[in-house]
């Protein structure tokens, strides 16, 4: 083709961005026109730029520690208690004074500079629980540290009380004694010294704060029979020098063993891991305490001007108070043989009333001695002769409690507790017949008694502190006990909500007739019936059949074996009617049985042992829910019973919170 310069020229066409078609196959390729190519502009990548940053992140105040927080109330009790003791013991005397012979003047704790300060320094250790809870210490401080500073601070007093005890051992020339103040000192020692409630939470088993804790109680132990045989053996030493009567002599040394054995039979039991003694033994700390405090608020009407002296039997009530704080430790817990918290509370109440008994007999003992010594002739007879049978009814009464209680724990509550109330009514008035034997008129009377005919010897005032002590604790102190122990617990409560009232009707509506076993709601199965039964009776009219009968019906199909009957079919006896379920309780027919057996006594005995309550669960079926209400009944014959479908024994056993 050629160029024709006069033709009229056509612009050039845009260029369509339309792509070129594909060529077809078997057509001509259509002539191209190669449009310029261009580069396509080339860009630089846009910049990258960091994330914004993120708003500044402010780290939490840290919460300030919350010493107060979370603290029991057992623990606030001790530390309360402590503090209130060491306040107290600053009121009391301390020993006699050295500038005088006379016994009438003492020097309180305030007039010793070493003991203020040492007490001091026990009040300070009761702020080492919330200064370590505050962060005072630092991370490198932990409850052992602690637990070892609060001992290393309250050992001084401690060592203090014990170096007067050496001091009126070895004084010659007159009598220094050690006060009440020293009583009230140690056993607020002894609460600020131990560890806290909450600072044992998750420790079990004998941990070694608890074997340091035992150990403590064996050294007190060891100190308390080390004063009591010193205080025997000088007393025995002045009285002999000072010819004194032999009845009075005796008497003296049964009020030292009897003071001896208020501390030392607590500790003992401690030391052997009994959970009973550990109660009781802070119960009878708690009674020295009263003792102190109403001979305080008496000017000290019941001793010699509130201090005792190895010279005259030891320091039995400062002792016996000190055991107060002792046996509070939360770490003596951990080293006594685990108990149902229902045993342990019976435990102590029977023990109690042993206690009570024994109290009862020791004051029996000093009246008749004081009625011997007297003579018949005396303004004091009278009251010596009415102690002495005001006492032996309470031996009596306690008695009888003591054994109602052993023989049917859940149904003699209100027996028991009646009983110990008449043993309060009659300790009070054996305390007002002591006042009385004590009064201006009569006083001369038993100090001439306990001194006619010898020399002043101060080993017999011994007996006029024991017996004060036994009638206090006698009226007020161990029936207080028993009521606690029967009403207070949880556990107590429980048992005798309820299973208490099942066992004490039965006792109580005992006729010699034993009424028939309870008819269950839901009727018994049916007798298995075999697989081709027999024909059955002509049902009656007025019978309601199973299914509808017509009038004229064929002889009956046999009954399909999974159709069991309502009652049982005899092979003869047509079935028995329908009963309607508001009668399905049947009347209870009574039946003669014999009276309650050895068996059933020994099996509600909390003092069977686990043997015997294992030969009578396994030769005995009747007493089993006696059993399952024994409070000493052991887990794994407990879990053995739950096993039995007696509603009686499930009873039991659901009152036990099983």
């Amino acid at each position: 083709m050629t160029f024709d310069p006069n033709a009229p020229q056509q612009p050039p066409a845009a260029p369509q961005p339309v792509a070129a078609a594909a060529p077809q196959p078997g057509a001509p390729a259509a002539p191209q026109n190669a449009a310029p190519q261009y580069a396509a502009p080339q860009y630089a990548a846009p910049q990258q730029y960091a994330a914004p940053a993120a708003p500044p992140q402010y780290a939490p105040v840290p919460t300030r520690p919350k010493p107060f927080a979370g603290i029991p109330a057992s623990d606030w009790a001790r530390d309360g208690g402590a503090l209130l003791l060491l306040l107290i013991s600053l009121a009391l005397p301390w020993m006699f004074s050295t500038d005088s012979y006379s016994m009438s003047e003492t020097i309180g704790a305030t007039g010793r500079i070493e003991v203020i300060l040492i007490t001091l320094l026990s009040l300070f250790s009761l702020s080492l629980t919330y200064l370590l809870r505050a962060g005072v210490f630092g991370p490198g401080v932990g409850l052992a540290q602690v637990w070892l500073i609060r001992l290393v601070v309250n050992a001084p007093y401690a060592l203090l009380v014990l170096g007067f005890m050496l001091v009126d051992a070895f004084s010659k020339d007159q009598t220094t004694g050690l006060g009440y103040a020293a009583a009230f000192g140690l056993a607020g020692a002894f609460f600020a010294a131990q560890p806290r409630a909450a600072e044992l939470v998750g420790i079990v088993g004998y941990h070694p704060i608890a074997r340091l804790w035992h150990r403590i109680v064996i050294g007190y132990g060891v100190v308390v029979a080390l004063t009591v045989l010193g205080g025997l053996v000088l007393g025995l030493v002045a009285s002999t020098s000072a010819q004194v009567n032999a009845v009075v002599l005796l008497t003296a040394v049964l009020a030292v063993l009897a003071g001896a054995a208020a501390v030392l039979l607590p500790i003992y039991g401690i030391i052997r891991g009994s959970v009973i003694w550990l109660t009781v033994g802070r119960a009878l700390g708690g009674i020295a305490v009263a003792v102190i405090t109403i001979d305080a608020f008496t000017d000290f009407a019941l001793s010699v001007g509130g201090v005792e002296s190895l010279s005259w039997g030891g320091y039995p009530l400062i002792l016996l108070a000190a055991l107060l704080g002792l046996a509070s430790a939360p770490a003596l817990r951990l080293a006594m043989v685990p108990m149902e918290p229902i045993a342990k509370w019976f435990g102590v109440a029977s023990l109690t009333l042993i206690l009570i008994i024994s109290t009862a007999g020791l004051s029996l003992l000093l009246v008749i001695a004081n009625l011997i010594g007297s003579g018949t002739t005396s303004d004091s007879t009278g009251l010596n002769i009415g102690a002495t049978i005001v006492l032996s009814i309470i031996i009596v009464v306690a008695i009888i409690a003591r054994t109602t209680l052993r023989s049917n724990p859940a149904g003699s509550q209100w027996l028991v507790l009646g009983l110990t109330g008449i043993v309060t009514v009659l300790g009070i008035v054996f305390v007002v017949l002591r006042a009385q034997t004590l009064s201006d008129e009569n006083v001369g009377e038993l100090y001439s008694w306990m001194f006619d005919g010898a020399a002043y010897s101060s080993f017999s005032l011994i007996i006029l502190t024991t017996a004060a002590t036994l009638s206090l604790a006698l009226a007020f102190g161990l029936p207080a006990l028993v009521f606690y122990s029967l009403t207070a617990p949880a556990a107590v409560r429980g048992y005798f909500t309820q299973y208490g009232p099942v066992r004490a009707q039965a006792q109580a509506t005992y006729t010699g007739y034993a009424p028939a076993a309870p008819v269950p709601p839901v009727a018994p199965p049916a007798a298995p019936v075999p697989a081709v039964a027999p024909p059955a009776a002509p049902v009656p009219a007025v019978a309601p059949p199973a299914a509808p009968v017509p009038a004229v019906a064929p002889p009956a199909a046999p009954v399909p074996p999974v159709a069991p009957p309502a009652a049982p079919v005899p092979p003869v006896a047509p079935p028995a009617p329908p009963v309607p379920v508001e009668l399905a309780v049947e009347t209870p027919v009574e039946m003669p049985v014999a009276a309650p057996s050895a068996a059933s006594l020994a099996a509600g005995d909390p003092a069977t042992s686990a043997a015997e309550l294992y030969d009578l669960a396994q030769k005995h079926p009747e007493v089993w829910p006696q059993l399952a209400g024994n409070p000493s009944a052991y887990p794994d014959l407990l879990t053995w019973l739950a096993q039995s479908p007696d509603p009686l024994v499930q009873q039991a056993l659901r009152a036990r919170g099983l």
